[in-house]
C-alpha cells in the first residue's frame, strides 16, 4: 500500500521514480567492462569493433602530449591507423589499487559516472624478449548515459612520465 501511495504522489508530483540506481559496485563493474573494451580488447589487442558502441559522437580526448582530439572516428582511427600500426606492439596495464568510479546523479538518478585511475604503458619490440615501459599517466573519463549504454564523452590523459 505504501508503494502504490508512493507511485501515486510521484506521479501526481510530476516526479519519475529513479530508473538507474544501482550500487556502486555494479557501477564499477560496468565502468571495468567498458575499460576493458578500450584497452585489452582495443589499445591491446586491435580488436576495435566495439569501440563504435561506446565512443560518443561528440568526444573530446584531450592528451598532455598528443593534444586535443575531436570526434569518435578520430579516436578509433587513432587506434587502428596509429597504436595497431607501430612497428612494435603497444601495450597498456592499469596500476593495481587506482581505479575509482564516481557516479554523478541529477534529481537522484546516474546519468554519468567519472572513472579515474593511473595506467602504464609499454612497447613490445620483435627482436627483444621483455616488453619495455614507456610511461605512466594518469587519466579521467566521463562516461554518460544514453539510454541503457554509456558513451566515452570526455577523457583527460594527463602526467605522462
Amino acid at each position: 500500500m505504501k508503494r502504490v501511495l508512493k507511485a501515486v504522489l510521484l506521479g501526481v508530483l510530476g516526479f519519475t521514480p529513479v530508473a538507474h540506481t544501482q550500487s556502486h559496485d555494479e557501477l564499477t563493474n560496468q565502468a571495468r567492462e567498458l575499460d576493458n573494451i578500450l584497452f585489452e580488447q582495443s589499445f591491446n589487442s586491435c580488436k576495435t569493433a566495439e569501440l563504435s558502441n561506446i565512443i560518443a559522437e561528440d568526444l573530446e580526448f584531450y592528451h598532455d602530449v598528443g593534444g586535443l582530439m575531436r570526434g569518435k572516428q578520430a579516436y578509433i582511427d587513432s587506434i587502428e591507423q596509429g597504436i595497431c600500426a607501430l612497428d612494435y606492439k603497444a601495450s597498456r596495464e592499469l596500476t593495481e589499487g587506482t581505479f575509482e568510479v564516481f557516479p554523478l546523479r541529477e534529481n537522484g538518478e546516474i546519468y554519468a559516472m567519472v572513472v579515474e585511475g593511473q595506467h602504464s604503458f609499454y612497447a613490445q619490440y620483435p627482436d627483444k624478449q621483455e616488453k619495455q615501459h614507456t610511461s605512466d599517466a594518469n587519466f579521467s573519463i566521463i562516461w554518460v548515459r544514453e539510454g541503457e549504454h554509456w558513451k566515452m564523452k570526455r577523457v583527460l590523459s594527463f602526467n605522462h612520465h
